[in-house]
């Protein structure tokens, strides 16, 4: 018999003094997951890493940043796939896009430039240049939009450049964008194709200590902050309105928040977790 199998299970006392903890370290609200499913994964973990009791485990997340992935891992935060959310990416296409192009066209300056900000295999940077190219269409090809892809990863941004994903990542992907923006290479494996890879450049970064991209429009950084603590968390979030252009949008994690910055932006879409520089 297992440990996993003898553990009691995780009282609620317990399991919210985790979620204080994620709170107060990471940001990371976790309170709507179920109380016995999140009592369940830590068991796992605890399990894996084989401590006794909370309080242990706690002290190690404190030291342990692989561990604090591990978990994340575990509770399938950083799963990634084609259209995540895709109610995020419907939302900015239908009430976002309309007045960034707008303000371009009356500008004169029809440059638009979105970063996908921990792009890991490049999922989330494809989607968002299929999103621009099906907003834009014909009507404004006149329009030069970049979309850049950065991770600290160089294994994943590999992957990323070949743009070849098995059918389990183009789940939420409809079968007419399919036809539309992939090609059917067999044995299960798609690749985005051409025209939209070469609208796509990918390019190893690390948030902590590389200069951030200069006058960018979009950033999307989802499920990217929960990896931090506070402290690290706030000092990148700064980095990244700073380099917003004014009134660009930052598009964060359905579970991720803010925290100390939370005024030098205005909430656009709460539920989405849409926000736009101040």
């Amino acid at each position: 018999m297992t440990k996993l199998d003898t553990r009691r299970p995780m009282p609620e006392d317990e399991v919210d003094l985790f979620l204080a903890f994620a709170q107060n370290e990471y940001r990371l609200d976790l309170s709507f997951y179920r109380k016995t499913f999140l009592g369940r994964r830590i068991n796992v973990r605890m399990d894996a890493v084989e401590v006794n009791n909370l309080t242990e485990y706690l002290n190690l997340l404190k030291k342990d940043t692989q561990e604090w992935k591990k978990f994340l891992d575990n509770l399938s935060i950083n799963v990634s796939e084609f259209f995540r959310d895709p109610e995020v990416f419907s939302y900015f296409k239908d009430n976002c896009l309309p007045g960034i192009f707008k303000n371009k066209e009356e500008t004169g300056f029809k440059r638009i430039h979105c970063w996908s900000c921990g792009c890991s295999c490049g999922e989330e940077t494809y989607s968002l240049a299929i999103m621009f190219r099906e907003y834009s269409g014909r009507k404004n090809r006149d329009f030069f939009i970049k979309v850049s892809g950065t991770d600290v990863d160089q294994d994943a941004l590999t992957k990323a450049k070949e743009a070849k994903y098995r059918q389990q990542s183009l789940g939420k992907v409809t079968p007419v964008i399919l036809e539309k923006y992939f090609d059917n290479l067999g044995n299960d494996i798609y690749q985005v194709k051409k025209e939209i890879r070469e609208s796509v450049d990918f390019k190893t970064h690390n948030l902590l200590t590389d200069n951030l991209i200069p006058n960018v429009d979009i950033i999307f950084f989802r499920n990217v902050r929960i990896y931090f603590n506070e402290n690290k968390a706030g000092k990148i979030l700064l980095k990244i309105y700073e380099s917003l252009r004014k009134n660009g949008y930052l598009v964060l994690g359905k579970v991720e928040t803010l925290g100390s910055l939370k005024n030098l932006f205005e909430p656009v879409s709460i539920n989405n977790k849409i926000f736009r520089k101040i």
